[in-house]
């Protein structure tokens, strides 16, 4: 849950390259993916992270101009960048002409050799006839040695749809590659409905040229047969790779299947990557990344684990959307296979108000038995969240520290670093019901807030007991920022919300994550035999907290069925996700004191023996 915090686009970017390139091994692979993204990315790269990016793009479900992928061929991992340049006003003519700027920038850092796009460009440059969503894509991958090799992707209906295939045989005669053309044609024709999705180009002096056909609703005999004919291609391969990314045979009609006819002379057969949309056939990313793993190598498949969950920063159990892709194709005899993982940086599906297709998944979710398949995503749908992120977070050292046994010193450092976080609790709560509108939502977080109050006095009462001095110089002092901050990000979950379920989410978090906290404590007190005259910390505030009236059934019946619109649901789990990260990095930092407690206990006992 570690990019949560960030606070623009580069700053994410960076965080989840830092992190794929550690678990991957690739040296120098986050420098790499930030030298491309402040080139291609000059506009975006310090925009705020948000809830609506103010362009469509085709790279990723939610708008984010980028993606990273990771290939495995061989021993060593290939690290890749795709982007999109964009500029105001953020048409496709604006993004054109920043991407060609873009161009001529990579193409000065990297000496790279642009001759044969500019023999290409006016073919797919746009006009006011231009379908799709985009203008022009830079992608880069991160060689061994040498400068990474650098392509573009552009719009084959940028003179309209129905064009593509005059623009595509165009600019193939343009580069010499009319024999492949025909090659290529031949399979439009025979596959019928297929259509032509990217043309794509290396900035070098002799470029590959790649062509993407999509094939919607097809049959897995469909991409067979589109494989069938392509250099090295062995017979059964699509079917073995589709089945072992989605389980099933066909049709794919959540989003098309794509077969790349890559080209680098006239005289060669065409090389075809098949590239599957995992996320519109997974559950969600646990189920995808595993589905993933039985394409690879043992090694190789714990490495991607590791960066696909580092680089995720959330459950995978949540949702699909991190893993977009998988493509597979054989290269000197060996099966190469890339992974595509998505920033998902933005959290509506709503761009400049205009009404993005509704998720390919279904949000069927389960809850103590029930199951929920309505219309559409409710509050129990958040509630699944919920308990997702309490399980995970029940994992975490300093809960399983306090299940240990802590010794009396380490719960005394522990209440020093939770006072600040227990005081401005009050806080949360009273922002949440003065900020919540709806009548139903403002009656929960009024009740919430009410059977709450007080309880800092409590936990003020049982710090005293237990000679833990909560002075207020120590409690500002820096070594208590790290529960300052966390507070602090809470209260701003509260005021940024922009929808009353998102903060009620919040406290519906924070009291999933208290319930693990609580039974812990109370436990080792009992323990110590120090847990008679508790007030904070004692049984009787657990069956408080357990008896909230949003836990009893009438209640939760009506909270749980409350509506959460596709437009809501993004933003309200992302205020989950904080949630929890700030719980996190609170938990973080009571295991660091408490160890340091038990670290100086250690020390005063061999000194004792000394």
């Amino acid at each position: 849950m570690s990019f949560e915090y960030t606070t623009s686009i580069g700053d994410a970017a960076n965080a989840m390259s830092q992190a794929l390139s550690r678990e991957l091994g690739v040296e120098h692979g986050a420098r790499f993916v930030m030298d491309i993204l402040e080139i291609v990315g000059r506009d975006w790269m310090s925009r705020a992270r948000g809830a609506q990016p103010p362009f469509r793009t085709d790279i990723t479900d939610d708008g984010t101009p980028f993606e990273l992928s990771v290939a495995f061929e061989g021993m060593r991992p290939e690290l890749r960048v795709l982007a999109e340049a964009q500029c105001h006003p953020y048409t496709l003519q604006s993004n054109w002409d920043e991407g060609m700027r873009a161009t001529e920038a990579l193409a000065q850092k990297y000496q790279l050799d642009v001759s044969k796009l500019l023999a290409v460009a006016d073919l797919f440059a746009p006009s006011s006839e231009s379908c799709g969503d985009f203008a022009i894509w830079h992608a880069a991958a991160l060689r061994r040695s040498g400068p990474p090799l650098v392509k573009v992707y552009m719009n084959p209906q940028a003179n309209g749809r129905g064009t593509e295939r005059a623009t595509v045989r165009e600019a193939m005669c343009r580069l010499g590659l009319l024999e492949s053309w025909n090659f290529l044609e031949s399979k439009l024709d025979a596959e019928g409905r297929a259509t032509i999705a990217f043309f794509s180009l290396d900035l070098c002096a002799d470029p590959r040229v790649k062509v993407y056909l999509a094939y919607p609703s097809a049959q897995v005999k469909t991409l067979e047969s589109a494989m069938t004919g392509t250099s090295e291609y062995r017979k059964g391969d699509a079917k073995a790779f589709i089945s072992e990314v989605t389980g099933r045979s066909g049709p794919f009609d959540k989003r098309p299947l794509l077969v790349c006819h890559s080209f680098s002379s006239a005289s060669e057969l065409s090389s075809a990557t098949l590239h599957v949309p995992v996320r519109c056939y997974a559950e969600h990313d646990a189920s995808a990344l595993e589905r993933c793993r039985g394409l690879l190598p043992a090694a190789h498949a714990d490495r991607f684990q590791r960066a696909a969950t580092a680089m995720a920063g959330r459950s995978l159990d949540l949702r699909p959307g991190l893993v977009t892709y998988a493509s597979y194709r054989r290269h000197a005899g060996n099966r190469r296979v890339t992974f595509y993982l998505a920033p998902e940086l933005y959290t509506s599906n709503q761009i400049q108000g205009e009404s993005m297709p509704e998720p390919v998944h279904s949000f069927i979710t389960t809850t103590s038995g029930r199951t929920h398949t309505g219309a559409g995503p409710t509050m129990l749908t958040v509630q699944d969240a919920i308990r997702r992120y309490q399980a995970e977070l029940r994992d975490h050292p300093f809960l399983r520290r306090l299940s240990g046994g802590a010794k009396l010193g380490e719960l005394r450092s522990m209440t020093k670093g939770l006072t600040f976080y227990v005081m401005s609790f009050q806080d949360v709560l009273r922002l949440a019901r003065t900020t919540i509108t709806d009548p139903v939502m403002s009656e929960f977080a009024k009740t919430h807030e009410e059977e709450d109050r007080g309880h800092d006095q409590w936990f003020l009462y049982d710090a005293t007991r237990l000679n833990s001095s909560y002075d207020l110089r120590e409690v500002f002092s820096d070594d208590h920022a790290a529960t300052r901050d966390v507070s602090y990000a809470l209260v701003s979950e509260i005021l940024k919300a922009t929808d009353d379920r998102q903060r009620l989410a919040v406290v519906l978090s924070l009291e999933a994550a208290g319930a693990e906290f609580f039974s812990r404590v109370i436990r080792v007190l009992e323990r110590l035999g120090r847990h008679d005259g508790m007030r904070y910390f004692a049984r009787s505030h657990q069956a408080v907290e357990e008896g909230h009236q949003v836990f009893e059934e009438d209640s939760q019946h009506e909270l749980l069925s409350i509506p959460v619109p596709y437009d809501v649901l993004g933003p309200v789990l992302t205020s989950v996700e904080n949630t929890f990260a700030a719980m996190t990095r609170l938990a973080d930092e009571l295991e660091r004191l408490m160890a340091g407690a038990r670290a100086n206990r250690s020390v005063r006992a061999n000194r004792s023996v000394a």
